[in-house]
């Protein structure tokens, strides 16, 4: 209390606070260094500050020393100031008992403890250092700290105990970890945070502060090891680069600079191979997931955490990562290849998957969770990829899995279509609303003034929704494509409902339940149907067999967004719907329930599970 607060650090750095008093000009020197950016081969420049939105005019301002009174941790920033910097740079941090649990998978490996690491997209550097929980702010014990520094100098203080030893010992624990980050602000928290980390045990080895010229020894380290990069392009950020596509990730400009220690040499950062960057035994963090769109904002399009995982292979032997884990069900928007490439990698292996992103992350809203994956250049997985975050689900498929029956996607259909040339016979001038090549009934198609509230003789039912309320309106059947299930009985059932979240209703307040389809019954894109059923008893069949809980047990293995697409219908197993089934499909939907239990073997555990879990339908 009663410290002059202007330019000091005191809100979370201690060692820096006391040393501000001790020595003022000391103190403004170690600032200095702290606040170069090292990609400037002129040596005077310092980082820019590279955060709010890019249209903030001091973007691109360098932080100077007058700067730092007004530089605060991120637990320690307003909650609008906190969802702001999620909004427009995707900011997170992760929690330490998730930094905890992953340095500690790196760190089992002894032959590393030596060797060097590298966080991406760093931050404050909490798998570096831990002296506080990034997340909350609440500080740690220097004897409970988890970064990867922090369990180097953890190891040295066990096994030396020669001051000098020490020193160099410590040292070199410095001189082996690296960081990059985008946000000026964090990135100079980062280095105080890493030069903090050596203070601090530096006073709990001497019981006294660092000698100056071994203090900025360490600082000019520090300064250089973490750096100011955006990882899209590998250069120091450019307000102009706002939207980088897939294609142009990792290739804009010059990368920056980088030093190695051990070589005594100065290179650019750069992913390709041959490049010296396996200079890096392993490598941790929290890649960016999304890539942001033209003018930069809450919007983003593309997922690039996979050309951030396929980077970060080449450049380091061991990759431990916290990303979206809809890829592990095929979900999302990573593309299929890669998502066969890399579960069927070899050397990748997934250590915890949690289905709740907000169980980690409390600010963004990751559909489909998380999870922490671990690819290892030197070493075969040993454990098969799961299915699903959830044990039981597994075992679950497993035993489904053993009777080799076809997918209930074998029988999914997409919406009614126009037959254009009728249509167009039929209501001259329509083609004027309506785009040539659109030939699929839109969500929004009953706004055409093509459609009647009572139905004749040849017309076609269509299900749809006006002011977002379901309708059903008639059209002469001929302005529609008769292929498909159109003339048959079918179940008719939401395109998209939910979030994804296991064992969740398919059902919504506008579309409602899925309902049963007749011949000469179509629907517009917002639904999706299964089934061309010549009998009415089948469809009602399927109609109970999608309702009951182990259908839509099945259904949330890759069900980990909003859409029922015919993929995520993937692991749920085809029924014979006729009166010739092993089912009895004129009992309840409970009782067939039962019945799919007993057919596939599950244990009472595995029913338990999935009563607990899935919401009953009627």
């Amino acid at each position: 209390k009663g410290i002059n607060t202007e330019n000091d650090l005191a809100s979370f750095s201690f060692s820096m606070e006391i040393i501000r008093q001790k020595d003022p000009e000391l103190y403004e020197e170690l600032l200095k260094i702290l606040l170069l950016d090292h990609s400037d081969p002129s040596g005077k420049k310092n980082i820019i500050w590279a955060s709010g939105s890019r249209g903030n005019q001091n973007w691109s301002k360098a932080i100077g020393i007058g700067d730092i009174s007004s530089v605060q941790p991120r637990a320690f920033k307003s909650l609008d100031e906190k969802m702001a910097r999620v909004k427009t740079h995707g900011e997170v941090f992760t929690p330490f008992e998730t930094v905890s649990r992953m340095t500690r998978d790196l760190w089992e490996d002894h032959e590393g403890h030596s060797k060097t690491f590298l966080e991406i997209a760093c931050g404050e550097a909490p798998f570096i250092t831990s002296r506080y929980d990034a997340a909350t702010g609440q500080s740690v014990p220097l004897e409970k700290r988890v970064g990867i520094l922090d369990r180097k100098l953890q190891e040295l203080a066990c096994k030396v105990k020669d001051d000098e030893e020490w020193i160099e010992g410590a040292e070199e624990a410095l001189k082996s970890v690296y960081g990059y980050e985008f946000q000026g602000d964090s990135l100079f928290i980062a280095r105080v945070n890493v030069l903090d980390a050596f203070l601090e045990n530096f006073y709990d080895k001497f019981k006294r502060l660092c000698d100056r010229d071994l203090l900025l020894k360490e600082a000019n380290i520090v300064s250089w090891n973490f750096w100011q990069m955006d990882g899209r392009t590998l250069t120091p950020p450019d307000k102009d680069n706002a939207a980088v596509t897939e294609s142009d990730l990792f290739q804009q400009g010059t990368p920056c600079r980088i030093r190695f220690w051990n070589q005594n040499t100065v290179t650019h950062f750069n992913t390709e191979k041959g490049r010296g960057m396996k200079q890096f035994y392993a490598l941790i963090g929290n890649p960016p997931y999304q890539s942001e769109k033209n003018g930069g904002g809450a919007n983003f399009h593309a997922s690039i955490y996979p050309q951030f995982m396929e980077q970060t292979f080449k450049i380091a032997d061991k990759v431990e990562l916290i990303t979206p884990a809809r890829f592990l069900s095929g979900a999302g928007r990573t593309g299929k290849d890669w998502n066969e490439r890399i579960l069927n990698n070899p050397h990748f292996q997934v250590l915890e998957w949690e289905p709740n992103a907000k169980n980690i992350f409390p600010d963004p809203n990751l559909k489909g969770g998380v999870c922490i994956s671990l690819w290892d250049k030197e070493k075969i997985a040993t454990s098969p990829l799961p299915l699903t975050p959830f044990t039981k689900l597994n075992s679950i498929c497993e035993k489904v899995k053993k009777y080799g029956e076809a997918s209930i996607q074998d029988i999914y259909f997409g919406c009614t279509k126009f037959n254009l040339p009728n249509l167009y016979r039929r209501f001259p001038g329509i083609e004027d609303q309506l785009k040539t090549d659109n030939v699929t009934l839109g969500t929004r198609i009953f706004d055409l003034p093509i459609w009647s509230e009572t139905k004749n003789e040849g017309d076609a039912t269509i299900l749809g929704l006006i002011q977002k309320k379901r309708r059903i309106l008639y059209i002469d059947r001929s302005c529609l494509l008769q292929d498909g299930n159109f003339n048959f009985y079918k179940v008719i059932f939401p395109r998209a409902n939910g979030s994804g979240s296991l064992g969740e209703t398919i059902s919504t307040p506008v579309m409602g339940t899925p309902v049963m389809g007749t011949p000469v019954m179509g629907y517009t894109d917002t639904f999706r149907s299964f089934g061309a059923f010549n009998e009415k008893c089948e469809a009602e069949a399927c109609l109970k067999y999608i309702k009951s809980k182990f259908a839509r047990c099945r259904l949330g293995v890759k069900k980990t967004t909003q859409h029922n697409t015919k993929v995520a219908w993937e692991f749920v197993p085809l029924q014979d719907f006729t009166s010739n089934s092993d089912i009895d499909w004129s009992q309840s939907i409970s009782n067939i329930d039962r019945q799919l239990y007993g057919k596939y073997g599950l244990s009472q555990d595995e029913i338990q599970f999935i009563e607990i879990n899935v919401k009953e339908m009627k």
